[in-house]
């Protein structure tokens, strides 16, 4: 698109023709004093701040350099950015010696058309299973499952003290682990760009009974965290948070 004119746009064959009428009043200056013309030595004196001011006014609106034009790098890498969504998809939870054990699964989709790896990071509680990555390539529609949806396995362990003294102190009708929280890497193909997931549920297996005693229920997911969201996105490789 053509640039619109103005009086002076900075152009370098304007620059030398202001560069030039400096020049000149340097020379007419002498010439002024040497009459003793007062009109043509006013003019003389007031010639350079006259200048000043078109040789700033044409800086001003100067075109800028390619730098000045260039989109973000950012914006550019948002188009490359993976498109993960994560979700517990399935949770066991059995009783040992007093302790407590869940089994969870969380459902990790790729929904971009660009093939995705995604790695374990932190847990709150538990850890996974496999610290491995989980590549992903990209979503070709069809039928869901598909090749685009992995899973990555959680494991939970609450000794039994814990268990215990968590069911002595509670004095709500429910009660277990609640914002259980899990972290998740997802790198683009040229690991360019890094998002951070975050996924937190509720585990509450026990519940009270009417004699005021504890009761075991199936029903232990009492708020499955709906789908993870992005904490966080980044432009270089992250290291796992620790």
């Amino acid at each position: 698109m053509r640039r619109p004119t103005t009086l002076l746009d900075g152009s370098r064959r304007e620059r030398v023709l202001l560069g030039g009428l400096l020049v000149l009043l340097v020379v007419v200056a002498p010439l002024a004093a040497f009459l003793g013309d007062p009109a043509l030595a006013a003019l003389v004196t007031a010639g350079p701040a006259v200048v000043g001011l078109l040789v700033a006014y044409a800086g001003a609106v100067a075109p800028r350099g390619p730098a000045g034009g260039r989109p973000d790098a950012r914006t550019a890498l948002d188009a490359t950015a993976p498109a993960v969504s994560v979700r517990v998809a399935d949770v066991v939870a059995s009783r040992g010696d007093g302790d407590v054990r869940f089994e969870l699964r969380l459902e990790v989709e790729n929904h971009g058309a660009a093939p995705v790896v995604v790695v374990p990071g932190r847990s709150s509680r538990g850890r996974f299973r496999d610290q491995g990555s989980l590549a992903l390539p990209p979503r070709r529609g069809g039928a869901h499952p598909g090749p685009h949806v992995g899973s990555l396995d959680l494991q939970l362990v609450v000794p039994a003290p814990e268990v215990a003294a968590g069911l002595a102190g509670c004095t709500g009708r429910r009660f277990g682990w609640t914002g259980v929280t899990v972290v998740l890497l997802a790198h683009n193909l040229g690991r360019t760009v890094t998002d951070e997931l975050r996924l937190a549920f509720d585990l509450e297996p026990f519940t009270r009974t009417a004699d005021g005693g504890w009761a075991w229920t199936e029903d232990l997911l009492t708020d499955d965290g709906g789908w993870g969201w992005l904490a966080g996105r980044s432009y270089r490789d992250l290291p796992l948070p620790v």
